[in-house]
């Protein structure tokens, strides 16, 4: 199978358990907001986040798996790939009961901390345990998933994520619509981690029939441990940016305002998740033809990896941004939470702008070489907490928008200067022959869009339908408009070929 192919392949694989996830959250969301309440969703919201932390803890060891596995595998020797399971392993199994011991015993402590109180909810004890067993399970299957992806077995890791994010969803519906509440939702999510964490080790031994569990070897946990900690300040970026707003934002403003956050960041963290697809698998090719000194072969995936990633991630950010009240309407059924169309809007701008990053970032990893993105996020992470606080005081909701693009942006133009040389290219190369143009496709397909919304909209007035279908109907439109401005443009500039899908389709037929 070619390079193209199977990356092709690969990616379709990741693909589908977090598209799947978003589809889901997108219907289920709504459900548990009606049936619990904006406050005990913000306090749900509080104790999900801590999973969150617990990836913190491995000091980016996970992010080492993949590489390491990959390298391993392009020589077909088991013995390595028995002693980076072993350390992986024993690692994991050490981190987390220490982790568990841990918030346990400090339970009233991080409670108060992040004000997960409720003092009309007794069973808020025992969502609290379930949740810690679930961020244990969740930390160590994710640590097994970077095994088979490093072994490029993404169709495995993809099937087994997708049955546990379906039946999580679909449990946690049953569960909040029983009237379980927090507990049931905390419950549902412990269950959900430990049954995927069983069939990760189940399909690593079977997709590795000689694999055997070997003693703690310290040199290769080192080695593991040194790539992984480079990237370390990556991982609490993300988190910083991304997800611990919520304990900001309750300690400023109160638990429901983390209720509307979250609804923000919902749809905003779509629009960079969407375009993020297409990097998922990027890692262990790039491993493998870097490995094999294809250099060549490596230049041209940058190109047309970052021509491709600044296509989907202009065209989805574009429409998120003009659509931000609407999807806001149709998503939740009701005008009750437009408070977070403006802080959605600011969010999408930052994440826009990082995610342009990641197929170079992604490229770079496989070739040993993060120090300069480490000294970017290691900025990302020191301005973006204390923008934070201040802008929450003055701007109130906003300001966590605001201090999400005022940071995002900038840091990351300046990675991407710092990145391309490595692939004989500049940012202004970048910049005059992707990035432009896609800004000026964006904005006309984007008028082009508005206007289509605009006729739609008047045409629906005498119209008695609910906010959704009314939504749905215009949305419809606006976007088959935009979708269809975008393809043409696209294809018009050379911003994406149906060339490369046809020749796929024949060698897929052939």
């Amino acid at each position: 199978m070619s390079v193209k192919r199977k990356l092709v392949l690969n990616t379709i694989f990741v693909s589908i358990p977090r598209a799947l996830s978003w589809v889901l959250t997108l219907f289920v969301t709504p459900y548990v907001v009606g049936q619990l309440g904006i406050s005990l969703f913000g306090v749900w919201s509080l104790l999900f986040s801590l999973s969150l932390y617990f990836f913190l803890a491995d000091f980016g060891f996970a992010s080492s798996i993949a590489r390491f596995v990959a390298e391993a595998d392009a020589t077909r020797n088991d013995e390595r790939l028995s002693q980076i399971f072993s350390v992986a392993l024993w690692f994991y199994a050490a981190l987390s009961l220490a982790l568990v011991t841990a918030t346990l015993a400090w339970q009233k402590e991080i409670r108060a901390f992040f004000r997960i109180e409720l003092s009309d909810d007794p069973s808020l004890d025992l969502a609290y345990v379930a949740t810690i067993f679930g961020c244990a399970c969740s930390l160590l299957a994710m640590a097994f998933s970077q095994i088979l992806e490093g072994l490029q077995k993404m169709n495995v890791s993809g099937s087994i994520s997708s049955i546990g994010i379906l039946a999580m969803n679909v449990a946690s519906a049953i569960a909040v619509g029983l009237g379980f509440g927090v507990a049931g939702l905390a419950v549902v999510f412990a269950a959900a981690n430990f049954l995927t964490l069983v069939a990760a080790l189940a399909a690593i031994w079977k997709s590795v029939p000689n694999l055997r569990l070997k003693p703690f070897e310290t040199s290769l946990f080192k080695a593991m441990l040194k790539y992984g900690a480079q990237l370390h300040v990556s991982m609490l970026a993300f988190i910083l940016v991304v997800r611990t707003e919520s304990p900001i934002i309750s300690s400023v403003l109160g638990a429901t305002a983390v209720g509307y956050y979250r609804l923000a960041n919902g749809l905003a963290g779509l629009s960079r998740d969407l375009p993020s697809l297409l990097v998922g698998a990027l890692l262990p090719t790039a491993t493998m033809l870097h490995a094999s000194a294809r250099r060549d072969e490596l230049k041209r995936l940058y190109e047309r990896a970052n021509a491709y990633l600044a296509f989907f991630a202009f065209s989805v950010s574009a429409f998120f941004f003009c659509f931000a009240d609407a999807l806001l309407r149709l998503w939740l059924d009701s005008d009750e939470f437009r408070l977070a169309a403006l802080p959605m809007r600011l969010m999408t701008v930052g994440f826009c702008a990082n995610v342009l990053t990641s197929a170079t970032i992604s490229l770079t990893r496989a070739m040993g070489l993060t120090r300069q993105e480490l000294v970017v996020n290691l900025v990302i992470v020191v301005s973006h907490v204390g923008l934070n606080v201040a802008l929450l005081r003055w701007l109130g909701m906003s300001g966590v928008g605001v201090a999400t693009a005022l940071v995002l942006a900038p840091a990351s133009l300046s990675l991407m200067a710092l990145l391309s040389p490595k692939f004989e290219a500049s940012l202004l190369e970048l910049c005059g022959k992707i990035w432009l143009p896609n800004l000026l496709m964006v904005a006309g397909s984007s008028l082009v869009a508005l206007g289509v919304y605009a006729l739609a909209q008047e045409g629906l007035r005498p119209q008695e339908w609910s906010i959704r279908q009314e939504e749905l109907v215009k949305l419809l439109a606006a976007g088959s408009a935009f979708v269809g401005t975008q393809l043409v443009l696209g294809e018009r500039f050379g911003m994406i070929r149906f060339a490369d899908l046809r020749d796929l389709l024949k060698r897929k037929t052939a």
